[in-house]
């Protein structure tokens, strides 16, 4: 994932995954179909 990635993207997913673990699965699930 790291070599196929660029840096940018990468710290972007790394945010993003950072804050949906704080969520329940459904509350991930509606902000991630709100986005």
């Amino acid at each position: 994932e790291d070599l196929l990635l660029s840096r940018e993207v990468m710290n972007r997913t790394w945010i993003l995954r950072k804050y949906l673990s704080d969520m329940t699965p459904v509350e991930a699930m509606e902000f991630r179909k709100n986005r």
